[in-house]
């Protein structure tokens, strides 16, 4: 099995920065996604040249710190407030905030491009990419800057319900999610992995060998206050508890 271990939030804070960059010395993380608009962004791009082995994306957002742009809708809207912060609550959708959503994205796209840094995939802060209404404008995104990789929303499920708080999603929307993947896939062909879920969730609940010759990316916050026990288990000797190789991958080798 073939598995990317994707450190989210690089540039959230000086902090996040230094326990995800610990774990990348560690080898303990392949991979890593930046905030273009992260209070600690720059702190972040003058490490990234020291981990030439790892892939860095970028982490999409629109729901935390300072919007790179400032267009009326935006404010009109509440996406941000007086002083140009991300609210946290998506509006609904219009043409005119589509428009300006794109522009922002593509800002923050560039933003990472002109510091340097080759943008191995996508993924997004709180999943905001999976949305259905931002699907064409992260294919647009794609095409705009050629990136063929990107984060899938989550398919990988467990029913382990009383040592953490996981949904087990309904038909219906497993139904929806499964064609999302499939749409990611094909509009403007992409690279995915086979699944994608939570560090913490995929070992703790892991059974069989079901997956053993699939390619699964694991997500992880390293620095952040909720990662304690994910700490625990990334410095663990958690490879050998499967049945079969595992082969630890970035996403520039998917």
């Amino acid at each position: 099995m073939k598995i990317i271990i994707n450190a989210d939030d690089l540039g959230y804070s000086l902090d996040t920065n230094q326990a995800i960059l610990s774990m990348m010395s560690q080898r303990r993380v392949t991979s890593s996604t930046l905030m273009a608009n992260g209070p600690a962004f720059q702190d972040a791009v003058q490490h990234i040249p020291d981990f030439s082995d790892f892939s860095f994306g970028i982490h999409l957002t629109l729901t935390e710190f300072t919007a790179l742009t400032t267009p009326q809708v935006f404010y009109d809207t509440k996406l941000i407030d007086e002083k140009g912060v991300f609210t946290g609550k998506l509006p609904r959708p219009t043409p005119a905030l589509l428009k300006a959503i794109w522009i922002e994205w593509e800002q923050q796209v560039a933003k990472l491009l002109d510091h340097g840094v080759s943008i191995s995939h996508f993924d997004s802060h709180e999943h905001i990419h999976t949305i259905p209404w931002l699907f064409w404008n992260l294919k647009k995104l794609q095409k705009r800057f050629n990136i063929r990789r990107v984060r899938k929303t989550i398919n990988w499920y467990y029913h382990d319900w009383d040592s953490r708080k996981a949904v087990y999603p309904s038909r219906s929307l497993r139904i929806k999610k499964k064609g999302w993947n499939w749409a990611l896939d094909n509009f403007y062909q992409t690279k995915t992995t086979d699944y994608f879920t939570d560090f913490c969730a995929f070992i703790n609940n892991y059974k069989g060998e079901k997956y053993s010759q699939e390619v699964a990316e694991l997500m992880c916050h390293p620095g952040q206050p909720y990662s304690v026990e994910e700490k625990k288990l990334l410095i663990s000797d958690w490879i050998h508890q499967f049945p079969f190789k595992i082969e630890l991958i970035s996403y520039h080798q998917l």
